[in-house]
């Protein structure tokens, strides 16, 4: 492979395609984890807040 495929907008930054590379040529930039899940859960109308339910 020439480069790396590029995240879409559907990438959820799991890094299943960085562990599975036999030549370890792809890495994961996790640093806009956070702000990715934010905009997902506001795109499918979920609540954006974590909340712990016992």
């Amino acid at each position: 492979m020439a480069s790396p495929p590029s995240p879409d907008e559907t990438c959820i930054l799991c890094k299943a395609c960085a562990c599975c590379c036999p030549q370890e040529a792809i890495t994961v930039d996790t640093s806009g984890f956070l702000e990715r899940l934010r905009s997902m859960a506001a795109e499918c109308g979920e609540e954006q807040e974590t909340r712990v339910f016992l």
